[in-house]
């Protein structure tokens, strides 16, 4: 050995720590990449979740075959909005697909969350409140964002939405709802089902179709969840809205949690609404509602079970007038 070399066994030694912390290196950025991809996974499936099954968009945002019952979507219009609503003027579905021409591609993040939960436009307009941003600006800032990352999951779809033609400004009945900022807004409690029956029912909107309304679309406050919004608009003949408060003569009252949940599960089968039900049909979105968790749909019935009781009679299909 020459004078000033290292030793064979100190070589061999340097080489194998500098071996190790390589592999260590390797093996940390492996671990991230996984983690990092698990929680993308994670948010994705969370958004579709939300999308799909307890917000239902695609029930606005999407063509429906109403030859069948509560209108199934058509997938190959998921998300390409342009669904016409006769409401102070008539009023459009926007596109919700990541279509850069006619959706939603050029939005950031954060204007599609604002969108969503405080009803303002990447341009600045308020969205008629038909679309419950109020309602959905109660959920999580993680869930909004959920949303966000399954939208840019769809298949773009280049479908160019009419403008809106209405009677009256959009903009006052903005001011009707408080906000709230999605940072202090909070999950709820694995472990509390009323409080997660709660937000589920915010997420969903159920609030918008089952509670009645006055001549100027604003909600009659004192009859949350008591049913008898008009939901004809659609099909030309008037159908009601159900009263979902725990009234045991007009509401959902003597309904068991079982009752409840079967109700929901009958929809997951496609005989239960492959037909033509002519002037029963409805704008209820059983089919995606009804792909929600059990104990999901358990925890809506346990939160409305704690609703004000409301004694109003729906007459869900009234006789025409003549």
């Amino acid at each position: 050995m020459k004078q000033g070399s290292l030793p064979v066994t100190v070589i061999i030694m340097i080489a194998g720590l500098l071996y190790t912390c390589s592999c260590n290196s390797n093996d940390k950025t492996s671990k991230e990449a996984t983690q990092k991809k698990g929680s993308a996974n994670a948010r994705l499936e969370r958004g579709r979740y939300l999308v799909e099954t307890v917000g239902s968009c695609m029930h606005c945002h999407s063509q429906r075959d109403f030859t069948k019952f509560s209108g199934p979507v058509k997938e190959e219009t998921k998300g390409m909005g342009g669904v016409g609503y006769p409401i102070f003027g008539t009023l459009y579905s926007s596109n919700i697909t990541p279509d850069t021409a006619t959706g939603i591609g050029r939005w950031t993040d954060d204007e599609i969350v604002r969108a969503i939960t405080l009803g303002i436009r990447k341009n600045g307009d308020t969205l008629f409140p038909i679309m419950p941003y109020y309602e959905y600006n109660k959920m999580s800032k993680e869930d909004a964002f959920s949303i966000v990352a399954y939208l840019r999951s769809l298949k773009p779809v280049v479908n160019k939405i009419p403008e809106r033609k209405l009677k009256s400004p959009a903009g006052p009945e903005h001011d009707l709802f408080e906000y709230a900022s999605l940072d202090n807004n909070q999950p709820p409690p694995a472990n509390d089902s009323i409080q997660t029956g709660k937000y589920l029912a915010a997420v969903g909107g159920c609030i918008t179709c089952h509670t009645p309304k006055t001549d100027d679309e604003r909600f009659e406050k004192d009859k949350y969840y008591g049913g008898g919004d008009g939901m004809g608009r659609k099909f030309g003949f008037q159908v009601y809205s159900s009263n979902i408060t725990p009234d045991t003569a007009t509401g959902i009252g003597n309904w068991t949690e079982k009752s409840f949940l079967d109700k929901f599960k009958s929809f997951r089968n496609p005989q239960a609404y492959s037909y033509d039900p002519g002037k029963h049909n409805t704008l209820m979105p059983w089919i995606m509602l009804a792909q929600m968790k059990d104990e999901d749909i358990k925890a809506i019935y346990a939160y409305l079970r704690t609703v004000k009781p409301i004694r109003n009679k729906v007459e869900k299909w009234p006789p025409e007038k003549k």
